[in-house]
C-alpha cells in the first residue's frame, strides 16, 4: 500500500510532478477524512504489514558469507551484486545445500543476443 500525503495530487509543492516530496505527512486537521480513516478515502500507514526481521531472508553479497551460513535459514543474493559472482555464489550455494530464493542466473545480454 503506497500511501501517499492527502491531496498531493492537486498541489504541485506536494509532489504532483516531483516524487521525492509525496512523502507522507500524518493528516491533522479537525474534520479530515483520512485521520478519521473514513471508507473512500485514503488509507493511513499501520503497523502491522512488515514481516518480523526473523522471518526475511538474509542478503549475500560474495562467497565469503556462505562459508558461515545456516542451512536451516533462506538467503537471497544482493541486487547490486554482479553476473560473474551471482553465478559462483548460486553454484556454491547448491554444493552446501543452501536455499537462495533469487537464482537467477542468465545475464540479460545473452537473453538479448538469442
Amino acid at each position: 500500500m503506497a500511501v501517499k500525503r492527502k491531496d498531493w495530487h492537486k498541489f504541485h509543492k506536494l509532489g504532483m510532478k516531483i516524487k521525492s516530496k509525496r512523502k507522507w505527512r500524518k493528516a491533522r486537521g479537525r474534520h479530515n477524512k483520512i485521520r478519521k480513516s473514513k471508507r473512500g478515502h485514503a488509507g493511513k500507514p499501520k503497523i502491522g504489514y512488515k514481516s518480523a526481521w526473523y522471518e526475511r531472508p538474509l542478503a549475500i553479497e560474495n562467497i565469503a558469507q556462505l562459508h558461515g551460513a545456516d542451512k536451516s535459514k533462506t538467503y537471497i543474493i544482493a541486487s547490486r551484486t554482479g553476473g560473474k559472482k551471482r553465478a559462483e555464489i548460486i553454484s556454491k550455494a547448491k554444493s552446501m545445500g543452501i536455499n537462495v530464493m533469487n537464482p537467477r542466473m542468465e545475464k540479460k545480454s545473452e537473453e538479448n543476443k538469442k
